[in-house]
């Protein structure tokens, strides 16, 4: 599926739940609510002292396959080594339990994966394990093995205590399946890339108290967490949102040397921790859904996958998202295959970029639809500015996360609607200009490489009520997906061109409009073609997943997401007046979307530019709304 080139971490088109980073609202089976399951057992955080003791001191590592150098026999490729490397365990939870399993007492690795406990003397034969979690000042996460036990990995050794102080020695997680079938390297890899997050939030917010609330993680050599939710043969590393759970792509049936996994893609893994932390600190306003390199998509989603994407590449000091499929050949496991699964740089130059190609004729605000726009223009701000890299700003990481943060006008602000990449270029512009002047030439030349907007006029844009007819006609010159495809996933080129064949406009419904069963109407007509163009009407509720005509058409699908649309005709020619009435509905937020029809039409049948204004009647009293920007 990964030929697909689906951007969702997996690069898979996905059908099916509530995901982030790969899924849409649906359905398909559900993680497993069986009696059998066992809750995760409390963090260790009974620290004891003892009058007379010793100490016991050791050290925890783990291995991970590293990027591998380029390979001569296929070419210029990033993929993972044969040959493991060792990295030390960060900040992980240590257990000792005597000889009749009673905890005896709690630690925590240092940072180089040292640690020292105390022991009272003479305590006998004592086990000591490293787990892949931790619940402390520098990381709140668990690495487990199942959702049933619900039980962390463990590295673990059995001696006897005495009179003296003990050098346990090297505490180590193998990344062999030949020395570990488990492969715990693979789980405390993952802890420690959990780790290099929150470090890096920390440093760049100069808070060296912050640390970021508990994340589950699932994991296991050789699964595919999907299957979890009713969906094994569809390999894949997602975020649950709500939930604040990540599940990680250990292998599939087992295979963990040619198979797709993503323990050790890092960048995988700090893609799926930046939608939790956009969950629980920026809010996320994400339908989820189909997500593609090259693609045009909502622009909520295009924002949160955007920025996972960036996200990974900021905390591992690189300008690149790779994710990995298979390792080169082990010199001692030699059943691993070199495959680069995803490499997408995010240095690029949006005019020659390899995906997401802003060109000369894309219109400005199409770069908010594009999922790898966001993240290069991301990157970008943060790059150093200077003459030499005209595509850099020298923006801080901290900006971008004041943003994400902020409660009264950022992405956590709960009157927040619609949250896309706007959002954040509206508050960074009004930072750079009050905070970093000398760098305003680089940002706005950032915006323009990318056709990024700063203004809500492609999404979420607003209207003022003014007389009749007194507003300019809005333009509208609607395109059709061109791709060519065939087999199962051609449902996904039949799609609506989000930004060039429709608007959408935030309003807000009363409770006034309600009662006098106000109306909303549509009027159109082409601007001076001879082919008009056929537009609808649509109100969608605010956490809405877009629909498209053709689920409705050749599948008979109803959405849940639209509340009212204007009667049409598919195939046909209306007669330029679209209305839709606000009764029966709620007092609240709704998106308005002015759709031109493309269903089922070549490039020739869609139409030439319209125009089109939109008009509000209430009590026979009719008026323009007009758009703000």
């Amino acid at each position: 599926m990964k030929n697909q080139f689906v951007f969702c971490t997996t690069f898979a088109a996905i059908s099916v739940l509530a995901l982030t980073s790969c899924s849409s609202g649906g359905s398909g089976g559900g993680e497993s609510t069986s009696s059998s399951v066992v809750f995760e057992t409390p963090h260790c955080n009974d620290y004891r002292s003892f009058s007379d003791s010793v100490v016991v001191s050791g050290v925890a590592n783990f291995q991970y396959r590293p990027v591998a150098p380029t390979s001569s026999k296929q070419g210029n490729i990033k993929a993972l080594s044969g040959t493991p490397v060792s990295d030390s365990i960060s900040f992980a939870e240590i257990i000792v339990y005597n000889s009749a399993n009673e905890v005896i007492q709690c630690g925590i690795t240092n940072a180089d994966g040292s640690f020292q406990v105390s022991l009272a003397k003479n305590t006998g034969d004592v086990r000591l394990q490293v787990l892949s979690r931790g619940f402390n000042s520098r990381i709140k996460v668990s690495v487990l093995e199942n959702t049933t036990t619900n039980s962390p990995y463990a590295l673990e050794k059995t001696f006897g205590v005495g009179v003296d102080n003990i050098n346990a020695g090297e505490f180590l997680a193998h990344a062999r399946l030949s020395q570990s079938s488990k492969l715990e390297g693979g789980a405390f890899h993952i802890l420690k890339s959990i780790y290099k997050a929150n470090n890096y939030i920390r440093t760049e917010i100069a808070n060296d108290n912050w640390v970021a609330e508990k994340v589950t993680i699932y994991w296991k050599a050789g699964f595919n967490p999907y299957s979890y939710f009713g969906y094994p043969e569809n390999p894949l590393s997602f975020y649950k949102p709500g939930d604040r759970k990540l599940y990680i792509l250990g292998g599939y049936n087992g295979n963990v040397d040619t198979a797709d996994t993503d323990h050790f893609d890092a960048s995988v893994i700090l893609h799926e921790y930046g939608h939790f932390l956009e969950d629980v600190y920026g809010k996320t306003d994400s339908p989820g859904g189909y997500h593609n390199g090259d693609a045009v998509i909502d622009p909520r989603l295009a924002w949160s996958e955007g920025f996972a994407n960036f996200f990974q590449s900021a905390v591992l000091g690189k300008f690149y998202y790779l994710d990995t499929a298979g390792f080169c050949n082990d010199p001692v496991e030699t059943s691993g295959s070199c495959s680069q699964n995803v490499y997408i740089a995010l240095n690029e130059d949006a005019t020659t970029s390899s995906f997401d190609r802003m060109t000369g004729g894309t219109p400005e605000g199409e770069g908010n639809f594009r999922e790898i726009s966001v993240s290069r223009t991301l990157y970008k701000m943060i790059s150093p500015a200077s003459t030499a890299n005209p595509l850099g700003a020298g923006i801080p990481f901290k900006e971008i996360w004041t943003v994400f943060s902020d409660s009264t006008t950022g992405y956590h602000a709960s009157a927040q609607a619609f949250r896309s990449s706007i959002l954040m270029n509206k508050n960074i512009n009004l930072i750079v200009a009050s905070s970093y002047s000398g760098q305003t030439s680089y940002w706005n030349n950032i915006l323009s490489n990318e056709k990024q907007s700063k203004i809500d006029k492609h999404f979420a844009n607003t209207f003022n009520e003014q007389v009749l007819n007194t507003c300019t006609q809005v333009l509208l010159s609607p395109v059709i997906d061109k791709t060519v495809c065939s087999g199962s996933y051609c449902p996904y080129y039949k799609r609506s061109n989000q930004y060039r064949s429709n608007d959408f406009y935030k309003i807000t419904v009363t409770q006034a409009d309600i009662d006098s069963n106000a109306t909303i109407a549509l009027n159109y007509g082409q601007k001076t073609a001879s082919q008009p163009v056929d537009l609808d009407l649509y109100l969608y509720k605010q956490d809405y997943t877009y629909f498209e005509e053709y689920q409705e058409k050749e599948s008979g699908e109803q959405s849940q997401s639209i509340v009212k649309r204007s009667v049409r005709t598919y195939g046909a020619l209306e007669n330029g007046y679209e209305a839709i009435t606000l009764n029966q509905l709620s007092p609240g937020t709704y998106m308005l979307v002015v759709k031109a029809n493309t269903y089922g039409k070549t490039s020739s049948g869609v139409g030439d530019e319209g125009q089109y204004r939109v008009q509000k009647i209430v009590n026979s009293t009719q008026r323009d709304l007009c758009p703000i920007n």
